[in-house]
């Protein structure tokens, strides 16, 4: 009888660096992305201008984990959810929401510095899903 394949875990990465917490499955992470893109045309603002914002969002969120949170300590997380004024929680679901709209703009590649990776167990085997 063949192993079913069990989800491990799916970090989202940015300049190399990843969130230091994981729990939103890729298939509703590309929701989110595509939807946080989609409300701000709707509102107004341009992909181009989206793309901009949202990487420098990232890059703050980026340079707050490293001053913080380096290595990752639950005090470190909190410490940078002060910073933005919202829960660790929300600054990870935004981190992830922000590297899936740059990965559909095409701003950033799906590669060994950005974008997803998903693990899988097959059995005791660790499959990587880039």
């Amino acid at each position: 009888m063949a192993s079913q394949m069990t989800h491990v875990q799916t970090l989202y990465f940015f300049n190399a660096s990843s969130f230091p917490m994981s729990g939103i499955p890729e298939k509703d992470a590309w929701i989110m992305g595509r939807k946080q893109l989609r409300t701000g045309v709707e509102a107004g603002y341009s992909l181009t201008n989206q793309a901009g914002y949202i990487l420098k969002q990232l890059e703050q969120i980026e340079e707050a984990l490293f001053t913080f949170a380096n290595p990752s300590s639950v005090e470190g997380l909190e410490a940078v959810s002060k910073l933005f004024n919202t829960t660790v929680e929300e600054i990870y679901s935004l981190w992830v929401m922000n590297v899936c709209a740059l990965l559909i703009l095409k701003k950033i590649k799906n590669d060994e510095n950005n974008g997803i990776l998903t693990t899988y167990r097959n059995g005791k085997t660790l499959v990587v899903n880039k």
